[in-house]
């Protein structure tokens, strides 16, 4: 079914997905029905689910809410995540990003997760080979940007670099321009 493809026995904590499911704001109530259409019924933060059927759900929602949602969900659980206080600027959440996948997965192949690369003290190329939509990974990254932007002045750009496959185009990575 679906075109996101996690490794086989990869798990995603239930706290992560049940985060996703309240990032829907208004479409919360559509988000656990759709949950019970990728085969995860009755989640708990503290279990371990199948990684596969949560790229399921993520690919529904893509499907059936639209992609610039799932790119507003992915803010929202940007916001929402728990990250230790020493974590307060963009460049300690990059540095920090592997991590915090590695603590919310489990099984998942070595080096799987977020890679950073500074290109000036306030830009970074930043890139995932997560199983997860272009649009999820592009809004994470957003929402964890603004986190630790809060100057409304501030301009904040994170775009897809064109010049490499992602997921939507049959590569493996998304990679991400970002400056703030």
């Amino acid at each position: 079914m679906s075109k996101y493809k996690a490794a086989p026995g990869a798990e995603v904590i239930g706290s992560q997905i049940l985060v996703t499911v309240d990032a829907l704001g208004a479409f919360k109530s559509i988000g656990g029905r759709l949950l019970v259409e990728s085969g995860l019924g009755d989640v708990k933060a503290d279990q371990w689910y199948p990684q596969q059927a949560y790229c399921d759900f993520l690919e529904i929602l893509e499907t059936k809410i639209g992609k610039a949602t799932l790119t507003v969900v992915g803010k929202n659980v940007a916001q929402a995540a728990r990250l230790p206080t020493e974590i307060d600027a963009p460049e300690k959440w990059m540095a920090s990003a592997a991590q915090v996948y590695q603590h919310n997965h489990r099984n998942v192949p070595k080096g799987e997760g977020w890679q950073f690369q500074m290109t000036s003290p306030t830009s970074a190329i930043l890139s995932s080979n997560e199983p997860y939509p272009d649009s999820f990974l592009r809004g994470l990254a957003d929402g964890f940007i603004r986190r630790f932007k809060k100057d409304v002045e501030q301009i904040i750009t994170i775009k897809f670099d064109e010049n490499k496959p992602r997921r939507d185009t049959g590569g493996n990575t998304v990679t991400l321009i970002v400056n703030w």
